[in-house]
Order: structure tokens, then sequence, then C-alpha cells
């Protein structure tokens, strides 16, 4: 019996160690920070007008252009453990347009967290534009957010939705 305790413990320390009994989802905060150029940042506003998130964007070179999204809580929200969303998705033309974009093969990331989510990332975007869409959620409220479309490429971007 003693032998076969001492197996199990052995399996269960060996497995947990690997991270097979134990695995979790790495939280957004504990994530890297979205690296390389910032190329956009938006505020994201609570129904009173204070700045409550925002909304950045970055470029790399790396993988053929590479950008990277993250929605950070900002002011009262900083710290604060709240529902949080990001999306990033290439867009189809180098010079603007991205309405109809695709959500679903896109890089996205939600969760509870305190200070943001993200980074996502997609690849293969040198001179190609991006849109981005992030959101917040004040506890005990609705989340408020931005879409951003056309960041990143030769085309101005264009918020296209706040809620």
């Amino acid at each position: 019996m003693k032998v076969l305790r001492t197996c199990v413990l052995s399996l269960f320390l060996l497995l947990g160690s690997a991270g097979v009994l134990f695995s979790t989802a790495p939280t957004a905060d504990a994530a890297a920070n979205c690296t390389g150029s910032l190329t956009g940042s938006f505020a994201v506003h609570s129904t009173r007008g204070d700045k409550i998130g925002e909304l950045d964007v970055y470029y790399s070179s790396a993988n053929g252009g590479t950008n990277s999204a993250c929605m950070r809580h900002s002011n009262r929200l900083w710290g604060v453990k709240s529902a949080t969303g990001v999306q990033i998705a290439k867009c189809r033309s180098f010079t603007g347009g991205c309405s109809g974009v695709s959500f679903t093969d896109a890089g996205s990331q939600t969760g509870s967290y305190s200070y943001y989510a993200g980074p996502v990332k997609v690849t293969g975007t040198a001179s190609r534009c991006v849109t981005v869409r992030g959101y917040v959620t004040e506890p005990g409220k609705s989340s408020r957010g931005i879409q951003v479309d056309n960041v990143g490429c030769r085309a101005n971007p264009t918020v296209t939705e706040r809620w």
C-alpha cells in the first residue's frame, strides 16, 4: 500500500509540475505587454464621460509585420477586476476598407482582469490595415467599448463603433 501511495503521489507531483493537472490559461495580467511601436491609442469612456480604458495597438516588423492590441484599464478602473476583452483582425485591404472583417479568425482574449486584456496578435500585416475592438466593464454596469478600423496603414483610423 505504501508503494502504491508513493507511486500515485510521485505521478501527481510529476504531472502537476508539468502543468497537466493544474493547467490554467495564462491571465492577461500576467502576460507580456504588447510590444512594438505604438500605432494607435483609443480611449474608452464611462457613461459619465471619464476615461476608464484605452485600446492600444502596436506594430513590429517581425513575421512579415505583426500587429498586437491590448485593452488597458485606466484611472478608477486600474487594478479593479472586471470583464475586459480585446480583438484584432487583419483587413483585406492595404489602403483602408476594413468593412466586413470577421473577428472569428482573429486574435481574441476575454476574461476578468484587473489591468488589461491582451496582447492579441495577427501576423503578415506589413502595410496592411487592421481592425481592433476592445471593451472594459465597470462593476455593476454594462460594458463600454470601441471598434476602430484602418489602423496602421495608409488610411486614417476610423472609429466605427462605440458602446
